[in-house]
């Protein structure tokens, strides 16, 4: 069953983030609504709000905005004194789509991810030891995939594989594998090229920003 998305009520315009973490963020499971029309597009109250830093009063002015946890954008000086049991972090702003997407999986996430995913249909190929076969990529970050496979080593082995990127070329790293969902096997990836995590990485974002 899919998860109904976070609610994020927005104390910031639109010149507070960057336009990839406004279009992205919302395909994604958070959705963005700012404050003066939350009751009007939400039922029920945000999960985390986002304050730029001369609007934090307005927050502590509000019994029930008071307790939900904060993110606050700030200037050039860095976070202010504020509240740590309600202000759960710092962006600079105008924030962009990596450093929100990473501080709203701390605030709300019992497992957090570090970057974004994409669903994908990549073919792949692995190889273990002396042992090589087929598998697809159903899922892909900048850390990390999915396979869709019929071989699953155990867990904790070390695996190569490599994938071709539209328009990215191909990559080629280790990786172990991490958790089994038969037929589904987690890879992180390991010692990854700094070119191929940048290819991996504009791959991603271009997909969620289609």
């Amino acid at each position: 069953m899919e998860r109904p998305p976070r609610l994020v009520a927005l104390y910031a315009g639109a010149r507070a983030f960057s336009p990839l973490a406004l279009t992205i963020l919302p395909k994604i499971g958070y959705q963005l609504i700012p404050v003066e029309r939350y009751a009007e597009l939400a039922a029920r109250p945000p999960d985390v709000q986002i304050v730029e830093e001369q609007r934090l009063s307005e927050i502590y002015e509000t019994t029930a905005a008071s307790s939900i946890p904060t993110i606050v954008l700030v200037g050039w000086r860095g976070a202010p004194e504020v509240d740590g049991k309600i202000v759960v972090a710092a962006v600079r702003s105008p924030a962009g789509l990596h450093e929100l997407y990473r501080v709203l999986q701390q605030a709300l996430e019992e497992t957090p991810r570090a970057v974004p995913r994409v669903e994908t249909r990549l073919r792949a190929r692995c190889r273990r030891d002396t042992m090589e076969w087929d598998a697809r990529v159903i899922s892909l970050s900048e850390n990390g995939c999915l396979l869709k496979t019929s071989v699953v080593p155990p867990l904790g082995a070390m695996v190569d594989v490599s994938f071709e990127l539209p328009d990215g070329g191909k990559i080629e790293t280790q990786a172990s594998a991490s958790y089994q969902v038969m037929p589904q096997l987690g890879l992180v990836f390991h010692a990854t090229r700094p070119e191929y995590r940048r290819a991996i990485a504009s791959y991603v974002t271009h997909e969620l920003a289609r």
